[in-house]
């Protein structure tokens, strides 16, 4: 593709994050048009979640995430780890949590490549319940529930994390960094509209 095309896709990306109608029915056109079958709609998309995974949208609740920006050669080892565990199998809720605090914002990356968190028979699915059941406390299980549940709508998510404390801002991270990455395992399906990923540009589509 063009560096035109690249080009477009970023600030389309970026203005419909600030709110610009136009840019997110757009996005949806595309997504429409993929999921008909389009060529060129199917590799615009593919570009389109190939930029949003590298640039995802920053909340306020993600300055307190993880370790600040970890080195290089421990993103490496940690990324490393954390995916041989999601492989395998061989893996514990508090594990995977302690790791992808760790990795901070290069956890949505490993998590996104990694197996599917997608639900198994419309029901759960054990990476998730791993993670969200090592957290224990109810207070945070929920901020948990909320972040997974609300990571494509950053109105609700400002209003959620306003008056949250620093532990639960950091469940509710885990929860939103979880729900993001399953997102977009979903939407690499072209079937599956990229309003999935956004919350503003659901009522394009009826929903």
């Amino acid at each position: 593709m063009p560096d035109d095309t690249q080009k477009t896709i970023e600030e389309l990306v970026t203005r419909s994050r600030l709110g610009d109608q136009i840019a997110s029915a757009s996005l949806v056109v595309i997504g429409r048009e993929a999921q008909k079958g389009s060529a060129r709609a199917v590799e615009i998309k593919r570009m389109i979640l190939e930029f949003i995974e590298k640039n995802p949208q920053e909340f306020e609740s993600s300055q307190i995430f993880g370790i600040d920006i970890p080195e290089k050669n421990e993103v490496i080892g940690d990324a490393c780890l954390l995916k041989k565990n999601l492989i395998t199998g061989r893996y514990s809720g508090a594990g995977l949590a302690v790791l992808l605090l760790t990795l901070g914002e290069y956890s949505l990356g490993v998590l996104t490549h990694g197996p599917s968190l997608l639900m198994v028979n419309g029901e759960s699915n054990p990476i998730v319940d791993a993670v969200r059941g090592a957290l224990v406390a109810p207070h945070l299980v929920r901020a948990f529930d909320q972040g997974n549940c609300y990571s494509n709508n950053p109105q609700q998510i400002s209003y959620l994390t306003e008056n949250m404390n620093a532990e639960e801002k950091k469940a509710f991270q885990l929860g939103m960094t979880i729900g993001t990455a399953r997102r977009l395992q979903a939407v690499a399906n072209p079937t599956v509209p990229l309003a999935v990923l956004c919350s503003d540009t659901a009522w394009e589509l009826g929903e």
